[in-house]
């Protein structure tokens, strides 16, 4: 909620003033570093700081926004009017392939991660607050189960013994979760390398329009009152 609602928001702010502010090379260099920093800093969170949580995907999600704004803007105007189709159908393409790849990644990591965390955790709590060590199978398998019921049959198990183990499980998926987090690190290092060899659209942010909607009010309006400049004398800034 908190990274859509931020996403939106920074779409919104920053729409009016990308040509104001201009050097959109840079803006997308600083979005995709603010990107990076924030959202492998969300992995520092865990079940005590919820409020640092909020505040790290938030700011994420308002750098995702501002990145996906200049992209989605560049890209509609570094290809000829002709191929406008073909570049939305290609970056729409390849924001499908990367995010699934990403997103296999992501589930294959934690998924390794919490066979590893959630054992040692839940173990070391349940047994800090008392459960016999007899226990330890009977609990594990009461987690992999999900249920309360399944917990309430563990042997020996009682409410304070319950509240450490569900804050073991909690303390597992935190841990697990960092190491996730750590891993966007590098698609982000990625994409602020890639970023670097853009060049500045500013010129390109200009009151042509390269397409009409026939039969409409448009058709009345003077090429010359949109024409600032053409595709042949664009100047592209590094």
């Amino acid at each position: 909620c908190t990274s859509g609602l931020a996403l939106a928001v920074a779409e919104i702010v920053v729409g009016p003033l990308l040509k104001p502010v201009g050097q959109t090379k840079w803006q997308l260099v600083f979005a995709y570093a603010g990107l990076t920093a924030f959202l492998a800093a969300v992995g520092s969170c865990t079940q005590h700081n919820q409020g640092r949580a909020l505040a790290f995907t938030t700011i994420s999600g308002f750098f995702t926004g501002w990145l996906e704004l200049i992209c989605l803007v560049a890209n509609g105007l570094v290809v000829q009017s002709s191929d406008l189709g073909l570049a939305n159908g290609f970056l729409g393409s390849i924001k499908q392939i990367a995010g699934s790849v990403a997103v296999s990644i992501y589930v294959a990591v934690l998924t390794n991660r919490i066979d590893v965390e959630l054992p040692k955790a839940v173990t070391s709590a349940a047994i800090n607050a008392g459960l016999p060590s007899t226990s330890v199978v009977a609990v594990l398998g009461a987690v992999a189960n999900g249920t309360t019921a399944a917990l309430n049959a563990v042997p020996g198990i009682n409410p304070n013994i319950e509240a450490a183990v569900t804050n073991g499980v909690k303390t597992a998926y935190a841990s697990s979760f960092k190491t996730v987090y750590l891993v966007t690190i590098a698609f982000g290092g990625i994409a602020f390398i890639a970023a670097l060899f853009t060049s500045n659209i500013n010129a390109m942010l200009n009151n042509y329009v390269s397409r009409r909607i026939a039969g409409t009010v448009a058709d009345s309006i003077p090429t010359e009152l949109t024409l600032k400049h053409t595709r042949d004398t664009y100047e592209v800034e590094v």
